[in-house]
């Protein structure tokens, strides 16, 4: 349209609950390897990123509210798990510029940096950079995720093992960080988030 590209994302068109689909082996699932639905997860993620993306670039009040760090990790897990499942079935040149991608959301969190207010969504973003170190062709690209996760944990990660939460702790949230910890640690084998997770 004239006012940019624009996606109306419904609660039923999730793209992991639809990855899962997807993915599960259960005779009478019809979905069950469709090309068409991980092609729908596909648009839903690249529109997101190209959202995303235009509004990190603006310089508005409603742009400066979501550059964060604890809210793009979040985001990211979907559009790095879709291309963790998918990569395989893609062109060279969509994989190269879906990866052009994640690394200019990389890039961001790395100069945002976690912001330590909220541990438990900070931590999110240790399941988005798992699902990018594990995927990209890119090493330098993995690098910094890897980079970006290590900050996280030095960051929410307190040595007696809970997340911090804007200084103190919140632990009816903790759970749910240490959830995406344990997460990453499966995910990636980096021996921080395993040290993290034995914390």
């Amino acid at each position: 349209s004239k006012d940019g590209v624009r996606l109306r994302v419904r609660a039923d068109l999730y793209p992991a609950s639809l990855l899962w689909w997807a993915d599960w082996d259960y005779p009478g699932n019809p979905f069950k390897d469709s090309v068409g639905l991980r092609n729908r997860v596909l648009a839903l993620c690249i529109v997101d990123m190209l959202m995303l993306d235009s509004v990190h670039i603006q310089d508005t009040a409603k742009a400066k509210t979501i550059k964060r760090a604890d809210f793009l990790g979040g985001s990211l897990i979907w559009m790095a798990m879709a291309y963790d499942r998918m990569k395989d079935q893609l062109p060279e040149d969509v994989r190269k510029a879906y990866e052009e991608g994640l690394n200019r959301f990389v890039d961001r969190l790395i100069s945002w940096g976690p912001g330590g207010g909220l541990g438990n969504m900070d931590c999110m973003g240790l399941v988005s950079m798992a699902y990018i170190a594990k995927s990209v062709d890119d090493k330098e690209l993995a690098a910094k995720a890897e980079k970006f996760a290590k900050q996280i944990v030095d960051k929410v990660v307190a040595p007696a093992g809970y997340l911090t939460d804007g200084g103190g702790t919140d632990l009816s949230y903790n759970g749910l960080g240490l959830y995406h910890v344990a997460w990453a640690a499966r995910l990636s084998g980096w021996l921080f988030l395993e040290e993290a997770t034995q914390r």
